[in-house]
């Protein structure tokens, strides 16, 4: 943590934030290289993955404004809880942004053998 402190606050969350892309963008390689194998279930030396469908739902909100009134949908809405949002902007922020867009392009196309 000695290293960090001299580092702002932002500029930490800036290089989390960017380390954090580039994190998912591997996770996305491993996901489909997964699901390419067709296997349910992938043993690993410490760990496995399983494979399964999960249905998703949506509701066409667009359809319920016109069927319902906003008395009928404000009974039926509920409460969500909400939270405060970072964003990170500045001089450099889009050269580390850029900077981990790249490193996660050459990520993916050294590890897709490209």
């Amino acid at each position: 943590m000695t290293a960090q402190a001299n580092i702002s606050l932002a500029d930490q969350f800036a290089l989390v934030h960017a380390e954090l892309e580039a994190l998912e963008a591997k996770k996305e390689i491993l996901r489909k290289a997964i699901l390419a194998t067709g296997k349910e279930r992938i043993d690993g030396d410490n760990c496995y993955v399983m494979v399964s469908l999960a249905e998703t739902r949506k509701i066409d909100t667009k359809m319920l404004r016109k069927e319902f009134s906003a008395e009928q949908l404000a009974l039926a809405a509920k409460s969500f809880d909400t939270d405060k949002v970072i964003e990170i902007a500045g001089d450099k922020a889009a050269q580390l942004v850029a900077t981990s867009v790249r490193s996660s392009v050459l990520l993916r196309h050294n590890e897709e053998g490209q």
